[in-house]
């Protein structure tokens, strides 16, 4: 993968990774910057962002370095089993050493509630940030295997180079839609693969990329949260009371704005977030998805008679 335009810095720099071309992807990734440039204001000094993607050409005239993606570095990032995730780790690496500063890397499904420069003081030789703490993982596993997960905080995880990790009593596993690390960390990405590949040998859980690098940030800094700044939509499994998922009201946001501002570039989409705020919806929660099930079943159950 060839290195982007812009020098290395020691300014925060923040990404966002989008591949397939996704409509619905590559929405969510433009609210999410109109909502980190709204909440900058007109100093945008100290902050950079760069979209790695293989959609260039949906971000130009964004105020962003563009990396485009290089689809036969990323396949084999991926491993001999094809994991997205394994990939992202990889990538992560990579760019600590490329862009040569703190790097966060976020999921697209969020919006900043306050101003991306809050989170350089956090992150440093030995700080790091992550969304926030989940406690400990709940790994759905068949019933020949569930007897790996009373152990699993406590257990030695086995990698494909031989090395026993040892996850301690107190570790816990952190939300992985925001990852804010220092180069100094670099040299330890071995670690994550590690752990990656042996958790998912064991478990074969999607969860593997965020207890990998829990793993890797909780042993090696002090991880703090960053959710009183960036909001993470992601919770599919909840609804709201008009029956859509944070994540769907959020997309309607996004689709809200662009058919508000059809032609509009980059800066004038950013000016008409400002001034027309984003609904905090996961503040909202009123129904678990099953008691909305529950609730919709006895609504029809009324109508039936």
């Amino acid at each position: 993968m060839s290195q982007a335009s812009d020098p290395a810095t020691q300014d925060l720099t923040y990404v966002l990774l989008i591949t397939g071309g996704a409509e619905e992807y590559i929405a969510e990734a433009k609210l999410c910057l109109c909502s980190a440039f709204a909440e900058l204001g007109e100093d945008r000094s100290g902050v950079r962002f760069r979209v790695v993607t293989d959609q260039a050409a949906a971000f130009e005239g964004w105020p962003v370095t563009v990396q485009p993606l290089d689809a036969e570095q990323f396949e084999a990032w991926k491993g001999e089993d094809r994991l997205f995730f394994r990939a992202r780790i990889q990538l992560l690496r990579w760019l600590l050493e490329t862009v040569g500063g703190p790097v966060v890397s976020i999921d697209t499904d969020v919006v900043f509630r306050r101003s991306p420069r809050l989170l350089a003081e956090r992150i440093g030789p030995g700080r790091s940030v992550m969304h926030k703490a989940e406690g400990r993982p709940s790994l759905s596993l068949k019933a020949k295997r569930r007897s790996l997960v009373g152990r699993f905080p406590q257990q030695t995880v086995p990698g494909p180079d031989g090395r026993g990790y040892r996850f301690a009593r107190a570790w816990r596993m952190w939300n992985a839609g925001v990852l804010g690390l220092h180069p100094t960390l670099v040299d330890r990405f071995d670690e994550a693969l590690g752990v990656h590949d042996g958790v998912h040998k064991a478990f074969r859980t999607y969860t593997a990329e965020q207890i990998a690098m829990s793993y890797l940030l909780g042993t090696h800094s002090r991880v703090s949260t960053a959710d009183d700044v960036i909001e993470h939509y992601y919770d599919g499994w909840s609804m709201l009371a008009n029956g859509l998922s944070p994540r769907a009201n959020y997309r309607l946001e996004a689709q809200r704005l662009f058919e508000a501002h059809p032609d509009a570039d980059a800066e004038t989409l950013i000016v008409a977030y400002r001034s027309r705020g984003l609904p905090v919806y996961r503040k909202t929660l009123t129904h678990r998805a099953t008691d909305f099930a529950r609730h919709r079943l006895g609504e029809l159950r009324k109508r039936r008679g």
